[in-house]
């Protein structure tokens, strides 16, 4: 399967980000107020000092959203050195949505992948 990968934009992106979002995660939480609105989304995520739109990756199948990775950009890491990767880079996912029918696919191995080049291009290890 071919699938597009681009950055968020907001302003186009919006309403299929949340839709996904409350598909992915909403049978798991049930104890949370569910569904997010795009108002709650708006002002928890895309309000925070750490996010950037540019940074958030987005997988489609022709025109539906079909996966999309939230990755914080923190002024300050949380530790000095990742114990993990032995980086000092302030990324961090905060979340990965793949819609079920195209899991296996690939579709999160390359969001990921490409959430860490933008974070190499913009001063994260």
């Amino acid at each position: 399967m071919a699938y597009e990968f681009r950055a968020f934009v907001p302003s186009q992106d919006l309403a299929a980000v949340v839709d996904l979002y409350n598909g992915v995660f909403g049978p798991m939480r049930p104890y949370y107020s569910w569904p997010v609105s795009i108002e709650r989304f708006t002002d928890k995520v895309l309000s925070h000092g750490e996010f950037r739109p540019a940074g958030v990756q987005l997988a489609f199948d022709g025109e539906r959203l079909i996966g999309f990775v939230l990755a914080a950009f923190r002024n300050q890491p949380l530790m000095e050195i990742d114990p993990v990767t032995g980086g000092t880079g302030p990324v961090f996912i905060s979340a990965l949505a793949v819609a079920p029918d195209h899991r296996r696919h690939g579709v999160g191995r390359t969001l990921i992948e490409r959430t860490m080049e933008f974070a190499a291009a913009n001063g994260s290890d």
